[in-house]
């Protein structure tokens, strides 16, 4: 797959129109942190987008460290906190949201390492072929990745909801095999995949209404 500007834009609009969709259709508070997975994605996506138009043009100015800021914070800090919290809010198993608690005191732990590393340390996107690269300087990434992935993907596979376990399962399968195949644009392949994979914050609500139905 070529990834472009064009392609973070469609997804992005695409994530949007979802995201819009699941808050029209999420009944109540709880429901709607979930419901904005998608609509997060799509900023997060927009912003890749326009890093893709400005890095051609040199590192001149302050946009190309901003675009790389924004993306890294919601990669590295907002998803491992927000998609347990979103998880946990929408889930009646107690014991499984025991697990979705775990998992958010991870999240919140590895948020705080990167958080440090993007203030303390140099990082920056590139183009690199068809991918931008991101360089974070991050130590330890074997278990900052185990720690990461733990946060984000098992919350989601422990849930009663059956469309967020496909979910969770999507975006595990599709971590391991951007860490097999291209482990050097990791952070921009994965995400790209796991904006595609929110589609299914959709289904779930639909899924909902027809049972409610």
């Amino acid at each position: 797959m070529c990834f472009s500007a064009t392609a973070s834009f469609t997804v992005a609009a695409i994530a949007a129109g979802i995201g819009a969709a699941a808050l029209h259709q999420a009944r109540t508070p709880a429901e709607r942190p979930f419901a904005a997975i998608p609509v997060l994605f799509a900023m997060q996506q927009a912003a890749e987008g326009g890093l893709w138009l400005v890095l051609p043009q040199g590192n001149d100015g302050n946009w190309p460290w901003i675009l790389t800021q924004v993306y890294l914070a919601f990669a590295l800090v907002i998803w491992p906190v927000y998609t347990p919290a979103a998880a946990f809010v929408i889930e009646p198993a107690s014991w499984r949201r025991a697990i979705m608690f775990g998992c958010g005191l991870c999240g919140v732990a590895i948020a705080s390492f990167f958080l440090v590393q993007l203030a303390t340390l140099h990082n920056e996107g590139y183009i690199s072929g068809h991918h931008i690269l991101y360089r974070t300087e991050v130590d330890a990434p074997l278990t900052a990745g185990t720690i990461y992935l733990t946060a984000t993907t098992l919350a989601l596979l422990s849930s009663s909801h059956r469309a967020l376990q496909v979910m969770g399962g999507m975006v595990l399968a599709a971590a391991l095999f951007t860490y097999v195949v291209m482990a050097d644009v990791f952070v921009s392949v994965w995400c790209f995949y796991a904006a595609a994979a929110s589609a299914l914050v959709l289904v779930h609500f639909r899924l909902s209404a027809r049972s409610a139905a």
